[in-house]
């Protein structure tokens, strides 16, 4: 297989492979993507055989997140497919070794995506992140309180709810052109917005598409309650820039040894020698005896903050060499709460 990264003159076989696996040609998304998106605000990389048919391909797409304080660009992973005749010959793990080995050597620590189902990724390293409450129109018990009132959306009005919401969360930086992006589509979609009142001040908004299912709900009094579903997935593509790119400015000095294991990217295998020491953190290869050991999955998790770290202890995620370091584990990753809800 020949790996490209696509440009123009190939950009009709992407069209084609998106359109048998996605939304087809003339499907409102379909055309604001591949007019005002592809190529020309995200990179795609595809796999060819010697004939130039594409096979399988993947869209990388860059958003600002937010993790732990900290701003990390981060591609979003999508439009992951594969032509039918080439199924079934596991090309999309050589599609996704080429595509780490390349945002690797772009300093990328990692990736995430939206998951048609985990066991297509759990197997490449992938773990579940960001766990979401799906809501059901017709079962949600408002408060009496709140007004509703149907809007056109707007940056203006949406953008101070979000920022509020999302202040204390990994999640996405939505800039002017994120925001453009996503009401772009709404409009195209007709997809209904809502904002939420109590008492006369906007605390919150929903996006209803038209079979009523909710794409956002932002609500300052995160008073209304779902069914709680796994969202979205996360990948550590390389475990030193994700120490490197660490905010550590409130964190009290410690240190430890870590062992991180990563059957699918050899070079993301680490025994290193973590420190913080005021408000800097540093580390080292070492050749001691580590004070911790995990897979890369369970690492990606640890630095998402998606349980206590105890909480990996006691389901064997997370193996104890030297207890007394635990402390010093746990105040580097504290739990922490995620929201991304970008879809493309």
């Amino acid at each position: 297989m020949i790996f490209r990264i696509v440009n123009e003159k190939r950009l009709p076989k992407v069209k084609e492979l998106w359109a048998q696996c996605f939304e087809k040609d003339g499907d409102p998304f379909f055309e604001y993507y591949f007019s005002e998106y592809c190529l020309k605000n995200n990179t795609v990389l595809g796999g060819f055989d010697e004939q130039d048919n594409l096979l399988t391909m993947l869209h990388l797409n860059p958003y600002m997140l937010r993790l732990r304080g900290a701003e990390i660009l981060t591609p979003y992973i999508v439009g992951v497919a594969t032509a039918e005749k080439a199924r079934g010959k596991h090309l999309m793990g050589e599609l996704l070794q080429m595509a780490f080995q390349i945002l690797r050597s772009q300093d990328f620590p990692f990736v995430f995506l939206m998951p048609i189902t985990k066991e297509i990724y759990e197997p490449y390293g992938f773990a579940f992140v960001d766990f979401r409450q799906e809501y059901d129109l017709a079962k949600i018990h408002w408060n009496p309180q709140y007004q509703f009132e149907k809007i056109e959306p707007s940056q203006k009005v949406l953008a101070p709810l979000y920022d509020v919401f999302t202040k204390d969360c990994n999640s996405v930086l939505r800039t002017d052109f994120q925001w453009n992006k996503l009401l772009s589509v709404a409009k195209a979609e007709n997809t209904q917005c809502e904002l939420i009142k109590d008492n006369g001040k906007d605390i919150g908004y929903l996006f209803i598409e038209k079979d009523n299912k909710v794409t956002e709900y932002i609500n300052l009094h995160n008073e209304a309650t779902g069914d709680v579903k796994p969202f979205m997935m996360a990948r550590c593509i390389d475990v030193r820039a994700a120490f490197t790119k660490m905010n550590v400015t409130k964190c009290p000095d410690c240190s430890f040894i870590i062992l991180v294991g990563d059957d699918f990217i050899e070079e993301n295998n680490h025994l290193l020698e973590v420190t913080v020491q005021d408000g800097k953190l540093s580390y080292a290869s070492t050749d001691g005896e580590e004070d911790f050991a995990m897979d890369i999955d369970v690492f990606t998790q640890l630095y998402f903050g998606v349980k206590d770290v105890l909480d990996f202890v006691e389901q064997g995620e997370i193996l104890v060499k030297n207890s007394l370091k635990l402390a010093a584990l746990s105040r580097l990753f504290p739990k922490s709460k995620t929201y991304i809800n970008e879809y493309f």
